[in-house]
């Protein structure tokens, strides 16, 4: 009031010193976490003192004696559900990363995962799969013949990295359902 004056304050953007993330590697990992992902990028400085990592919020642990200025290694912790989300890297007092199409991570649940089946073993022979809205799942491993698989608006996806068989008497599909064994741009090999 009076004679006092109110400054704003001032805020100064240094790309030089804003952490960028290029790639990562794997682009998916499980719900259960414990995957390593190899996170590439510039300016991410020379320690890891006041560095963090979060994937759609959650942690994902810096495995000291990988960190350079341009790489590193991290191990995801256990997230609540599949989804995709960038990766952010952030440094006390420089901010957060700015990341590309290249920085997103897929959670997924795996099918050979207890996880995935709430701490009971997967599905065996006759016995019944429902995969829900906004429920992502990657087939890892072959089936037993199952009864029936209900997709409902979530997901089941193939992984290319193995020969694999999906064994059900009935699949039914519905409400934005996806069944993805490949796509277009990388056909299925196995």
């Amino acid at each position: 009031l009076g004679n006092s004056t109110a400054s704003a304050p001032t805020f100064t953007f240094s790309k030089a010193l804003t952490p960028v993330v290029t790639s990562i590697s794997p682009a998916i990992g499980g719900t259960a976490g414990g995957t390593h992902v190899t996170v590439s990028g510039v300016n991410f400085g020379q320690s890891i003192s006041g560095f963090s990592v979060t994937i759609d919020g959650t942690a994902c642990a810096i495995i000291a004696d990988t960190f350079t200025d341009s790489q590193f290694v991290c191990r995801t912790n256990p997230h609540r559900t599949t989804r995709s989300a960038r990766v952010i890297v952030q440094r006390t007092g420089q901010g957060a990363s700015l990341g590309f199409q290249s920085s997103l991570y897929q959670y997924i649940d795996r099918w050979s995962s207890r996880f995935t089946w709430g701490g009971s073993p997967p599905p065996v022979e006759g016995e019944s799969v429902y995969i829900g809205k906004g429920q992502t799942v990657l087939l890892d491993t072959s089936t037993p013949v199952l009864k029936l698989v209900l997709i409902e608006g979530g997901s089941l996806i193939f992984d290319d990295s193995q020969d694999l068989h999906f064994n059900a008497e009935y699949v039914f599909l519905d409400k934005g359902a996806t069944l993805q064994v490949g796509t277009p741009s990388q056909p299925f090999q196995h």
